[in-house]
């Protein structure tokens, strides 16, 4: 088995440094070279905060994607769970890790649906 990194990122303050510091853990744990591709998921209007240059220490490999998946905050993680159950329906061969941090949103994300998607990508 392959395995793969998501990680959903909210275009709010500090979110520049909150995407190195889980590549730091990555990358000194050693998790980024048993990794096939790295994908971080931004939502928000605004650009996305990092560039290939903020990266590049962790790049070595070219398998980290910066993919800007909607404009809107409001649609939470969405998007990035979106992107990631698709990923899996056309790739069985892979883990997935899925980093998100969980107080940036507000309590409506605590929904039976919500609820659900969770524990559904934790089975896949």
């Amino acid at each position: 088995m392959k395995n793969i990194i998501f990680i959903h990122a909210a275009i709010l303050k500090n979110c520049k440094e909150r995407i190195i510091q889980y590549l730091d853990v990555i990358n000194n744990s050693g998790l980024i070279y048993n990794v096939e591709y790295i994908y971080i998921c931004f939502i928000g209007e605004e650009q996305i905060p990092l560039t290939d240059v903020d990266i590049d220490i962790y790049n070595k490999n070219r398998n980290i994607y910066l993919i800007k998946l909607s404009n809107y905050l409001k649609e939470y993680e969405l998007p990035t769970l979106n992107y990631l159950y698709n990923f899996c329906l056309n790739n069985n061969d892979y883990n997935v890790l899925y980093l998100h941090r969980s107080e940036e949103h507000t309590s409506e994300l605590q929904s039976r649906q919500y609820l659900v998607c969770r524990l559904l990508l934790e089975k896949k």
